[in-house]
């Protein structure tokens, strides 16, 4: 069991290396008992014994929190307090000492609200020091089991296991109120030093009931993402250095505030582009086949654009009219007539000579230099 402090011990100075909201205070409530002198809830309440502790918190965001606890008090029970056990007259008080670490999740407050409910569940080192008394009846043989519980060598030193329900109310930035209760159990039917006289198939629990009062220091910082609220962008949303503590919850490099797809990685504001054509998928009919925006990201049956479809188009790969059947405006000399009117498409001319150039000098010589090459 020892190494429970050592344990306690290690895990303290890891939560002081945090720069989140810290919390530390105080505890002092009442103790109690249940196990085998105390039957009834009415004999627990007869020995409520007072308690009181530490605290250390460290919030880490808005719903979960680790608590580190130091818990001090006394235990308690007499079977005078239960008629039907009179005659057995044993009677315990035992001095302990809990070291738990906890972990609390806290159920979202209302808007504005300052008060905050929480469950806790942990575990810790107890320590106790039980002091049975046997023989309060005079005169009689003992009762059953009390040689065995005299001679029992068990364990003062063991694990337990905290659980409960608390409620803390915020006065301000720094100062805070909580009311709490809960149980521990330490898997031991020795928190009274008795067992065999008493009932050893049950285990002994106990609980603390108070309240608390913590002073609140640190840098806030609401979401625990390691970025002080008065540099987070997003206080309210645990985030990354990169976006200023804003999430970015695809981890496409944009954060979820200006992402249209926060949910999905994507180049186009945040948002996937299957076909690369430019139009984000969630807004693209055809998203994996490139298509242009004038068709909702669909591939179109005009290849060049022209208004005329491919299956009507002489030239689907090069615009034109569609008097020309889709195909374009072609003068290859530059002549200024365009090659279907141009009876010399490749030779500059004159357009009193359908395109072709003057003709001077040696008639029979210029006519196969000019036509020739374009007999069929």
């Amino acid at each position: 069991m020892k190494r429970f402090p050592l344990l306690f011990f290690l895990i303290v100075p890891f939560l002081l290396s945090g720069q989140n909201r810290w919390e530390g205070g105080l505890l002092s409530g009442a103790s109690f008992y249940q196990g085998d002198l105390t039957p009834s809830a009415a004999s627990t309440i007869r020995e409520v014994r007072p308690a009181y502790g530490l605290l250390l918190r460290r919030n880490m965001g808005q719903q979960f929190s680790l608590r580190a606890n130091v818990l001090r008090g006394t235990l308690s029970g007499d079977d005078a307090n239960y008629n039907d056990f009179a005659g057995r007259a044993l009677s315990f008080s035992t001095r302990f000492t809990e070291l738990s670490v906890l972990l609390e999740w806290r159920l979202a407050p209302a808007t504005g609200s300052r008060l905050e409910p929480y469950f806790f569940a942990g575990g810790g080192w107890l320590q106790i020091a039980p002091r049975p008394e046997f023989l309060n009846q005079p005169g009689g043989p003992p009762p059953k089991g009390v040689k065995e519980d005299i001679q029992a060598d068990y364990a003062r030193s063991r694990f337990a296991l905290p659980f409960g329900f608390g409620l803390e109310y915020s006065l301000n930035e720094r100062w805070a109120l909580g009311a709490e209760g809960g149980l521990r159990t330490a898997f031991t039917d020795y928190l009274d030093g008795i067992s065999q006289a008493g009932n050893p198939e049950k285990k002994d629990w106990f609980g603390f009931l108070g309240v608390t009062i913590a002073y609140r220091w640190g840098t806030p910082d609401q979401d625990g993402d390691g970025i002080a609220d008065a540099r987070d962008n997003c206080p309210a949303l645990a985030g990354t250095a990169i976006h200023k503590g804003c999430p970015d919850t695809d981890a496409d490099g944009i954060a979820d505030q200006e992402d249209d797809c926060p949910l999905l990685a994507g180049p186009l504001r945040g948002c996937p582009d299957s076909d690369g054509d430019g139009i984000a998928d969630h807004i693209d009919q055809c998203p994996d086949t490139p298509g242009p925006a004038f068709r909702a990201g669909c591939p179109s049956d005009d290849s060049d654009g022209d208004g005329i479809p491919d299956k009507e188009d002489r030239c689907p790969h090069q615009v034109g009219p569609p008097a020309r059947q889709g195909c374009p405006l072609l003068d290859s000399d530059q002549d200024g007539i365009e090659d279907d009117r141009d009876q010399c498409p490749l030779v500059p001319g004159s357009s009193a000579n359908a395109g072709c150039p003057e003709v001077v000098g040696n008639t029979e010589a210029s006519y196969r230099l000019l036509f020739e090459p374009y007999d069929t």
